[in-house]
C-alpha cells in the first residue's frame, strides 16, 4: 500500500494494489467484508505474462495480500460473488464450465457443478 496527495483535491488517496492487473470483484457485490478491515479482489498477479485473473484477499490493517485461488487459466470476470462475511467465494472457472465454492477458512475448495461435454 502507498498513500499520496491528490493534486486536485489535496485529499489523501492510499493506494490498495499495484503493477498487476487488479480490480474489485464487481460493481454490483461489495468487495470489503464485515467489519470493513480486509476486502477481496481479483488480480493477475503474481503470472503478468499469463491471461486471467484468481481471488485474493487484503488485510487493510496490514496490507498482506494472500492469493486465495490458484486457476491455471484464471476464474471468469464475471463469474465470482462472496458472502457478506468473505467465509465463502463462490466462482465460476474461466472456460464457463466448473462452479466451485471455497471456504476461506478452511481452505476446503468444493465443485458443486461441472459441465460435461455433450
Amino acid at each position: 500500500m502507498k498513500s499520496y496527495k491528490d493534486s486536485l483535491t489535496g485529499k489523501e488517496v492510499l493506494q490498495l494494489t499495484s503493477k498487476y492487473q487488479n480490480y474489485h470483484i464487481y460493481f454490483t457485490e461489495n468487495s470489503f467484508c464485515l467489519g470493513d478491515e480486509e476486502i477481496y479482489f481479483l488480480s493477475s498477479r503474481p503470472r503478468e505474462d499469463r491471461d486471467g485473473f484468481n481471488y485474493f484477499h487484503m488485510n487493510l490493517k496490514n496490507g498482506i495480500i494472500t492469493q486465495m485461488t490458484d486457476e491455471k487459466d484464471g476464474i471468469s470476470d464475471n463469474g465470482h460473488t462472496k458472502t457478506p462475511d468473505g467465509r465463502y467465494l463462490l466462482y465460476i472457472t474461466r472456460d464457463q464450465r466448473v462452479l466451485k465454492l471455497l471456504d476461506t477458512k478452511t481452505g476446503e475448495t468444493k465443485v458443486l457443478y461441472e459441465e460435461n461435454d455433450p
